[in-house]
């Protein structure tokens, strides 16, 4: 990234890393990606086409007759 500001619209990223638990960090490094045309996003759609594994709650399990067989 170009020291200054980053291009309108860009999606900035900062890091700082710490290799002693925290007690230190170095200097920021940021990188900015440009969007150019954005796409619109169909959000609902995308989530709803994942296929996604059953909830293992115990609300869940209990309603789906999932309970761990107790012996």
């Amino acid at each position: 990234m170009r020291v200054g500001r980053p291009p309108a619209g860009a999606s900035v990223l900062t890091v700082r890393v710490s290799r002693d638990g925290g007690r230190t960090y170095s200097a920021p490094a940021a990188l900015a990606v440009p969007h150019t045309d954005p796409e619109p996003v169909d959000l609902p759609a995308q989530i709803r086409a994942v296929h996604w594994p059953p909830c293992r709650c115990p609300q869940h399990r209990a309603a789906a007759d999932l309970s761990p067989v107790r012996s």
